[in-house]
């Protein structure tokens, strides 16, 4: 497992979004989770790598449910996504990456709108309902902690790993 030393974080958070955003089968959303968070098998010391950081989740303590307001499935697949297509760092701009979190949040949260057609703006109607404790309207509290957490983690884990490199000149000249 040495050799994917850098890769035990994404290990994790392939685990840790396991089977809610991750189960065997192509029907419904598993088939996009696949082709959005692919988990590659080859070469075949990933796969081991992989399994045996399997094992080594397995024996701690449980914490997916326990922790109030988290989604930590949801957190650890969005952050994949992120960790796959990309993080943004321009607040007026989005990337592929962002579709595993905010945006697709956002449009759902937009079509419980239409659905509903309140009378009031959507200002008025967002403030009210995205964040609520529940997920009635699509976008729950914690759903926003989960991408809040997700594009921080992403965005420190592909940091560490570029900047750990000694790549991280070649990209600020470029970026």
């Amino acid at each position: 497992m040495a050799v994917y030393e850098d890769s035990i974080g994404q290990l994790i958070l392939q685990w840790l979004r396991k089977p809610t955003y991750w189960s065997e089968g192509s029907s419904g959303t598993q088939a996009l989770w696949h082709a959005y968070t692919p988990e590659p098998v080859t070469p075949s010391e990933l796969a081991l790598s992989r399994q045996a950081c399997g094992v080594a989740c397995d024996a701690q303590p449980v914490i997916k449910g326990t922790l109030p307001n988290r989604d930590i499935a949801h957190m650890a697949a969005t952050s994949l996504g992120y960790l796959t297509w990309g993080v943004t760092n321009d607040p007026m701009d989005y990337g592929l990456g962002d579709l595993g979190g905010w945006a697709l949040d956002l449009l759902q949260i937009w079509g419980s709108y239409l659905a509903n057609t309140p009378k009031e703006d959507l200002a008025s109607w967002l403030h009210a309902h995205l964040g609520e404790q529940d997920a009635r309207m699509g976008f729950s509290y914690s759903d926003v902690l989960a991408d809040c957490d997700a594009w921080l983690l992403a965005r420190s884990m592909f940091c560490f790993n570029v900047c750990s490199t000694g790549s991280a000149v070649f990209f600020r000249s470029v970026g």
